[in-house]
């Protein structure tokens, strides 16, 4: 379902006058989704590190 809903956004991003198309995802992703948009096509271009902090208030 996630390929067909990604596949169609994209080519209704190409219709419109779209040439590239991009997205950020958690690399430690347990759901597979990074398999998912490499499967469509997506090409890692940049990794990220973040470290969160939660302040007490």
């Amino acid at each position: 379902m996630a390929r067909a809903l990604i596949a169609c956004s994209l080519r209704l991003l190409g219709d419109a006058g779209m040439d590239e198309s991009a997205l950020k995802v958690d690399g430690e992703n347990l759901s597979g989704a990074n398999w998912v948009y490499a499967d469509c096509g997506f090409e890692v271009l940049k990794r990220d590190t973040v470290y969160p902090k939660v302040l007490a208030l």
